[in-house]
């Protein structure tokens, strides 16, 4: 359940990618169940999630943890256009992905 909070829709959107990364990836189901948030409010906030690269659906289409909290913690950069075509054959994509 949602505590005190000056700004709820942060903190349920925090709430949300917690759980899925405690458990895994899952459905908008499970998190509405899991954490007691309205459903519209889940959608809304899904749908922002996924915009801004937090999240991403997977090939069961359940949510997942996505490549921005990557970028966040400084293990990745997202190399421009201009910065791959600047070095041509010369950067190798060491993702396991």
């Amino acid at each position: 359940m949602l505590e005190s909070t000056k700004v709820p829709a942060l903190t349920r959107a925090i709430e949300i990618l917690n759980l899925i990364g405690r458990i895994g990836s899952c459905s908008a189901a499970t998190i509405i169940a899991e954490l007691g948030i309205p459903k519209s409010t889940v959608y809304l906030l899904l749908g922002e999630l996924k915009k801004q690269r937090f999240i991403s659906m997977d090939n069961q289409d359940n949510y997942c943890l996505w490549t921005k909290l990557v970028e966040l913690a400084g293990f990745m950069t997202i190399l421009t256009e201009e910065m791959v075509r600047a070095f041509p054959n010369a950067i190798l994509n060491i993702h396991p992905g």
